[in-house]
């Protein structure tokens, strides 16, 4: 907690947004408002989704209020009844590295 400067912590949470912004939503963005179809459309918003609650898990430590804010906001979109759906991020577990969704091949595009 000695290093902790939020200086630095949060340019890089703000180009990530803006990253993810500029190019998924506008790559996606036909499949978002449904036309490419119904289900093509659920699945774009719900990678969309698990890339912004993931990437807000893992912001926690670091962004406490921000990331509060948004958990509680992104909490009204889970089914009722979700494990989930109770408290606050803080009490949410970090995720774990899920290695088959990892391709390489991808990544050096």
């Amino acid at each position: 907690m000695e290093t902790y400067n939020l200086n630095r912590v949060i340019p890089k949470l703000l180009k990530f947004i803006e990253q993810l912004t500029n190019w998924y939503v506008r790559f996606n963005r036909g499949r978002l408002k449904g036309e490419t179809g119904a289900d093509d459309c659920v699945h774009a918003l719900t990678t969309l989704y698990a890339v912004i609650d993931t990437g807000n898990k893992l912001m926690a430590p670091a962004c406490p209020f921000i990331t509060e804010k948004l958990y509680q906001n992104l909490k009204k979109l889970r089914p009722t009844g979700s494990v989930a759906n109770d408290g606050s991020i803080h009490f949410q577990m970090i995720p774990e590295i899920d290695q088959s969704l990892i391709n390489l091949e991808i990544e050096n595009v």
